[in-house]
């Protein structure tokens, strides 16, 4: 019962009532896709590391400001170690600064540095001068 197809092998090849598609639209219908939109960034968003922010007692607290107070006396350039919060997580991270000071803006509780940068003074985790170290870094 094999049968040899001689009844329409020499026919027409049908042609389609729909427009032929074009490679590209062909393509599109096997190209993967993502099931889950913004799958692939939550992930990252949760692997990203914050660190904590470092406390400071009340002595080094102290210290930081007594040489914020020499540094705009003596107009020194700071090196400026501060905690930058996270806006999406709990966290954030720690960076250098280093520029003079401007000024202290005591209503804002914001140190603004010669380079327009304001900072929070409760940011400021450790501060160096020429005169002073950073051996007030709680880490």
């Amino acid at each position: 019962m094999i049968k040899d197809y001689s009844d329409i092998i020499d026919l027409e090849r049908p042609v389609s009532r729909f427009p032929k598609m074009s490679r590209q639209a062909r393509a599109a219908q096997f190209a993967p896709f993502a099931a889950l939109t913004g799958y692939e960034d939550a992930v990252k968003e949760a692997s990203r590391f914050v660190a904590e922010k470092p406390l400071l007692d009340d002595h080094e607290v102290e210290r930081i400001n007594q040489i914020l107070r020499d540094a705009i006396e003596f107009d020194d350039a700071v090196d400026l170690i501060i905690f930058e919060p996270d806006f999406h997580k709990s966290g954030g991270r720690v960076s250098r600064v280093t520029s003079r000071i401007k000024k202290i803006d005591e209503t804002e509780r914001k140190l603004v540095l010669e380079n327009g940068r304001q900072i929070i003074l409760e940011n400021i985790i450790g501060i160096k001068t020429e005169d002073s170290s950073l051996d007030q870094v709680p880490w």
